[in-house]
């Protein structure tokens, strides 16, 4: 099931049930190394986000519309709200 992950402002949606655990696992470890930066998706060009104690992270399940996939189905989709 996707997810809509937001670290602060910026919002990402992952599909890949793999990627999802890992950057779960991730946030929680940076947030206790007292921050680090945590590759949001699984391809070379996946963007970094710095989390720290601070940030600020929230995770939605979203339903599972196939009509929402990105180009290639997979990977990281950048939400743009200003189109809704």
């Amino acid at each position: 099931m996707p997810i809509l992950l937001t670290v602060n402002s910026e919002r990402f949606v992952l599909r890949d049930p793999e990627t999802i655990s890992r950057i779960h696992a991730e946030i929680e470890a940076a947030v206790r190394t007292h921050g680090r930066l945590v590759i949001v998706g699984d391809r070379p060009d996946s963007p970094e986000v710095l989390i720290t104690p601070t940030t600020r992270v929230r995770i939605d399940i979203l339903e599972d519309n196939a009509d929402d996939l990105d180009a290639d189905g997979e990977g990281v989709t950048f939400v743009d709200f200003e189109k809704y």
